[in-house]
């Protein structure tokens, strides 16, 4: 088994490498067990996730071994930037917030951020605690309990943080400028947030790059050349 070790907000690793639905488990029966311990587990935790590779699996499996201690879970029903856990966390008083992104690092990572009960980035108090539960389950290597499925519940997370945005500027402003806006979230889970605040305000933001796998680059990439016709190169984009 390869180390884990926690860094900047949590713990990231390669794909497939490191970052594995095992090393997964190991990490959120961790945290799992902080929540237990140092916070009130009754008040629930949130688990997002982001559009990198097997996310909404690996939430699926965090969620899981959470709600195996008798925490009740949240788990978003879609991906969502980090900071809209962190937001929901503070909004709701929740015990803490797990997100499954690797944030800035390429597309070959991935991995857990926790968020604790005040919304941020764990102190390096918290983290030293959830560290030594992290080596006790690494020593002991027992399993997690059974899930408690019915401890998991669906989140939307992004009505709520687009409301919290929108609050944040003065559209008023914005409509006299007759400004046009574009957008380029690059493939990553604000897909879609700012065409849609910015829709419902009466203020254009078209966007670029926003969905994964797009219909035209699928059919491209799959359509046969025509007989003495080359073939077309399609230039692939990493997906985040």
């Amino acid at each position: 088994m390869n180390s884990i070790k926690f860094g900047t907000d949590g713990w990231r690793g390669i794909i497939a490498e490191d970052f594995t639905t095992a090393n997964a488990r190991i990490v959120a029966h961790a945290i799992a067990r902080y929540v237990v311990r140092s916070e009130d587990p009754r008040k629930g935790v949130l688990v997002g996730y982001d559009h990198r590779f097997a996310s909404d699996r690996i939430a699926a499996t965090v969620a899981e071994v959470i709600s195996s201690t008798g925490t009740p879970v949240w788990l978003t029903d879609k991906p969502c930037p980090t900071p809209a856990i962190s937001l929901l966390v503070r909004q709701r008083g929740a015990a803490g917030g797990l997100m499954i992104t690797a944030s800035h690092n390429p597309f070959q990572w991935n991995g857990i951020k926790y968020k604790a009960s005040y919304g941020s980035s764990a102190l390096p108090s918290i983290v030293a605690q959830i560290e030594t539960e992290l080596a006790e389950v690494q020593r002991s290597q027992a399993p997690p309990l059974p899930a408690q499925k019915k401890l998991i519940q669906p989140l939307e997370p992004r009505a709520p943080y687009l409301d919290t945005v929108e609050k944040l500027v003065d559209w008023d402003r914005l409509r006299a400028a007759k400004f046009r806006f574009v957008s380029d979230p690059m493939y990553g889970s604000a897909s879609g947030l700012l065409p849609a605040l910015f829709s419902r305000n009466g203020v254009v933001c078209d966007e670029i790059r926003g969905k994964r796998n797009s219909s035209r680059t699928h059919r491209a990439a799959h359509r046969r050349p025509a007989p003495g016709r080359p073939c077309r190169k399609i230039r692939r984009r990493p997906v985040l």
